[in-house]
């Protein structure tokens, strides 16, 4: 009977971080990734903190969900570059401007504009 393959933990670890980083960089909340592709909370935190070994057939779920390819999870490289800066909150309030129609979207920016001048 063939040996199970090992976990690697910083391998887990790396790709745990992408996973988090571009689910923050989409404004996604752990809970709502979690209910996309059928799994808990808190096994999504495992995932993402390299606490649990990922299987492929969990990264295929996860990168449809998030309308992502596999690459992006697998190569955690990738994703150092992402501003990590903006919270999850008011990168979840940007998605719902953007959802706005044109005139609705024009008079919250004219808003925001005027209060960043007033504020600078």
């Amino acid at each position: 009977m063939p040996a199970k393959p090992k976990s690697h933990p910083s391998i887990n670890l790396e790709i745990g971080k992408g996973l988090a980083a571009i689910r923050k960089n989409q404004g996604i909340s752990q809970i709502e990734l979690a209910t996309r592709v059928k799994i808990t909370q808190q096994q999504l935190s495992h995932y993402e903190r390299g606490r649990i070994h990922i299987t492929a057939e969990m990264i295929v779920r996860l990168a449809n969900a998030l309308g992502i390819t596999t690459d992006k999870i697998l190569n955690p490289q990738n994703t150092k570059n992402i501003d990590h800066s903006l919270s999850l909150r008011f990168t979840r309030r940007i998605r719902e401007i953007s959802k706005l129609s044109e005139p609705k979207r024009k008079a919250v920016l004219q808003i925001l504009d005027e209060l960043i001048r007033a504020n600078s």
